[in-house]
């Protein structure tokens, strides 16, 4: 349920796509109750198990906690609130130490470049090794900017200058939920255009262990900690278009919005330096 354009440049490179869809989109699979009410951390609601045992536990799920889920969605559907948007696009580049040089498409100069740490520690990980290297020949890069906009941010502010707490964490966290699961559902979409999508596992479940060629990483991640990388990815991918504007901070308004860079090395997973 998603519209596709391409904003400019070609099918394979540059900074050209945005896409939108409807609320009542695959998304919401994506954003389902183990994120919001995770057992061993609390997840975005706080419904912890603590001292219930299993049984009583998914009780608490399906009596309480996945109605409540389901109440929210459909109300942030019927209201309009969810308004999903993405802006992706691929780039040349190649790897120099721990630096990924960033190509233009189109004259094949660079036009920026990530720096990444590396482990002080063996096996030394740094996530410029994932790409090949100038001599190698050049390597793809996808980056994508997802939210799911300004009037899910101000229904929260709304909730919370009400007083409304509990619905306000409610809303809350379940609009930061959806975000994360657009990044999830259009990090799918890009390993399909990239033909890898082959090797993914089955089932929702998979996506949270990483059942899938690559990793998505985002500017924070233990493995690349400088939010500054956030200011390349505004510069190449002009998030503005989809409402999206960046902070002194490196942080993305509205809140409910994430970025990442999409690396389809099969040994790329999460690391912490």
């Amino acid at each position: 349920l998603f519209n596709v354009t391409e904003a400019n440049g070609d099918p394979s490179f540059g900074r050209g796509y945005l896409a939108w869809g409807q609320s009542d989109s695959d998304i919401t699979r994506y954003g389902g109750t183990w994120t919001l009410a995770d057992a061993t951390g609390g997840g975005r609601w706080g419904y912890r198990r603590g001292t219930l045992s299993a049984e009583e536990y998914e009780e608490l799920l399906r009596g309480e906690v996945r109605p409540l889920f389901e109440q929210l969605k459909e109300k942030g559907i019927r209201e309009g609130l969810f308004e999903p948007k993405v802006v992706y696009g691929y780039y040349p580049c190649y790897s120099h130490g721990n630096d990924v040089v960033i190509l233009n498409p189109e004259t094949e100069k660079e036009v920026g470049r990530f720096s990444f740490p590396r482990q002080t520690e063996p096996p030394h990980q740094c996530v410029a090794d994932y790409f090949r290297s100038r001599e190698e020949g050049p390597d793809i890069i996808a980056l994508q900017v997802v939210t799911i906009g300004e009037k899910a941010h101000r229904k929260s502010q709304e909730l919370y200058d009400a007083d409304a707490y509990k619905e306000y964490l409610l809303f809350h966290g379940l609009s930061v939920e959806l975000a994360e699961a657009l990044a999830e559902y259009w990090h799918r979409q890009v390993r399909l255009e990239l033909g890898i999508a082959g090797e993914d596992g089955s089932g929702i479940d998979a996506f949270v262990v990483q059942e899938y060629r690559g990793s998505r990483y985002s500017f924070g991640y233990p493995a690349c900690p400088d939010m500054k990388g956030n200011e390349l990815i505004f510069d190449l991918l002009t998030p503005e278009k989809i409402g999206v504007s960046l902070s002194g901070e490196g942080q993305m308004v509205p809140e409910q919005t994430t970025s990442a860079f999409i690396v389809h090395h099969p040994q790329a997973k999460y690391f912490k330096v």
